[in-house]
């Protein structure tokens, strides 16, 4: 465990310090994951995300920035973390992140927090989706269309 302290405080992180750490130490570890967050490797980040997310740290505000990394791993980490507490979240700052000319992972992590909420926003978000461009996105969408549209107005594909 020390030894994963140590190297999670170092300059030169390894990928796997951050789980490491997590693994064997205790929640207050989570204050040498968070700077881990904004490292410039996106492997230490997403293993920083997921050190958090097993350590159960809390930290919505720290958190939601993350859902707009540049790295599937760091968002679908993000996504895991904050499903419990999606709730939280404002529905505008998911829809916007549905937007086509976002990255296809961004999009799919506010689509699965959006459904982790359920609601107006959600029937909203899966509206959006039902049309799109992205052929994954789009079939995640439909399927919800057709569980829940009235018998009479399901979708014929």
């Amino acid at each position: 465990m020390e030894l994963y302290r140590a190297r999670c405080g170092d300059g030169d992180v390894p990928a796997g310090a951050p789980v490491g750490l997590a693994e064997s130490g205790s929640r207050a570890d989570a204050a040498l994951l968070w700077p881990l967050t904004g490292h410039p490797l996106a492997v230490v980040r997403t293993q920083a995300v997921a050190g958090l997310r097993v350590l159960e740290a809390q930290g919505l505000q720290r958190l939601a920035p993350l859902l707009d990394d540049p790295a599937p791993g760091v968002v679908r980490e993000a996504v895991a973390v904050l499903v419990p507490w999606a709730h939280l979240l404002r529905d505008e700052e998911l829809t916007l992140r549905l937007a086509p000319d976002l990255p296809r992972h961004i999009r799919v992590g506010a689509f699965r927090l959006l459904a982790a909420r359920g609601g107006r926003a959600y029937g909203e978000g899966v509206r959006m989706l039902g049309d799109d461009a992205e052929p994954r996105l789009r079939a995640r969408a439909r399927a919800v269309m057709g569980r829940t549209a009235p018998a009479g107005r399901r979708r014929a594909e």
